[in-house]
């Protein structure tokens, strides 16, 4: 609403991937530099990824990552906060990996409202309160158009692959571990 990342972008100016910026320190960087000659034309790609869990494809829009915990297993998530980073979500992703995800923090508790268009990655929902406890889980088809509706009011959207949660024996009135700098 993540395998080898893709240089191709839906959105390529507002793609963290397609501008330069400077190493940050303390993490080593991926880089890849191809020239081509052709005739008397040259052409220079550069593509600079950060290292480590590179899978979450397509536009990643620079969103911050946090580490959560589900069922004693450790994820990095994505955090959505601003309204055009909840309206993207994992749209026009291509993969996601076995333990990624996003989280769609809001300010307050309040019914929510998802879909599935332009998502081709099968997910589970999760409706979190702001205490971490699960409280609600709708597994969700890639590209449907039916809006799944929080049943309480929550203050977190969670979404992970599909079966995830099932895997790990994890269901609704567990606790995930919020980390405070989602609070």
């Amino acid at each position: 609403m993540s395998a080898p990342r893709r240089l191709g972008c839906s959105r390529p100016s507002a793609c963290h991937r397609h501008r330069l910026a400077p190493p940050v320190a303390g993490r080593a960087l991926l880089g890849a530099v191809r020239v081509v000659l052709r005739g008397a034309g040259l052409a220079l790609l550069v593509a600079v990824l950060p290292a480590g869990p590179a899978s979450l494809t397509g536009c990643a829009q620079g969103l911050e990552r946090m580490p959560i915990v589900i069922g004693g297993e450790g994820f990095s998530v994505e955090v959505a906060r601003t309204e055009e980073q909840k309206r993207t979500g994992l749209m026009h992703r291509k993969s996601l990996g076995p333990r990624e995800g996003m989280i769609f923090v809001y300010d307050r508790d309040q019914q929510m409202a998802f879909w599935m268009k332009n998502t081709s990655i099968p997910l589970t929902l999760v409706f979190l309160s702001r205490e971490g406890v699960i409280l609600q889980i709708e597994d969700l088809k890639p590209h449907s158009l039916k809006t799944v509706v929080s049943e309480r009011a929550a203050r977190y959207a969670l979404e992970l692959p599909q079966g995830v949660l099932a895997e790990l024996g994890v269901r609704a009135g567990d606790t995930i571990e919020v980390p405070p700098g989602l609070k």
